[in-house]
């Protein structure tokens, strides 16, 4: 982050003004983030807004319905669709081809620190993301709930 918005951030602070931020980034992937500059912002919404943050607490979570989690993974691995998927907790999952997070920059977000597993029924899924797909398959995985926000870009989106 640049200094000058440090500097800037710091005296908003110091006026009384609570600063926050927002981020596609899940929990687990926040450890890239110096600490210093993490505890900058009074809040965090994270995870595409199904984490909030305040003071560094947990202050509202929204997570995915565990019925549609299983029916994302289970059209994802009949279809051999790579996926990413993290928990409340920050826990961050990967399934399919690993050039795919290798490559982007969600390993190194998370320092490392994500599980290469197959979905196991784990709960509090706060967000799914996934690979290779084409407009038709994400007009079905746009079906299996439609109250969901989605993103597609590219060949690849997000639940």
């Amino acid at each position: 982050m640049p200094k000058l918005t440090v500097k800037l951030i710091n005296k908003l602070k110091e006026k009384g003004i609570k600063v926050g931020c927002c981020s596609a980034r899940a929990v687990g992937e926040t450890s890239s983030i110096p600490f210093d500059v993490w505890n900058l912002f009074d809040c965090k919404i994270l995870t595409t807004g199904a984490v909030t943050l305040v003071d560094n607490k947990y202050f509202k979570n929204y997570t995915l319905d565990k019925n549609d989690v299983k029916k994302y993974i289970d059209y994802f691995e009949s279809n051999n669709i790579s996926y990413y998927y993290s928990t409340i907790n920050g826990d961050i999952y990967f399934y399919g081809d690993q050039k795919l997070i290798t490559e982007g920059g969600q390993l190194s977000c998370a320092k490392g620190k994500i599980l290469f597993k197959q979905y196991d029924d784990e709960d509090e899924i706060v967000n799914l993301f996934y690979w290779n797909v084409d407009e038709t398959e994400f007009e079905y995985i746009k079906s299996i709930n439609t109250n969901y926000s989605y993103t597609f870009w590219q060949n690849r989106g997000g639940i």
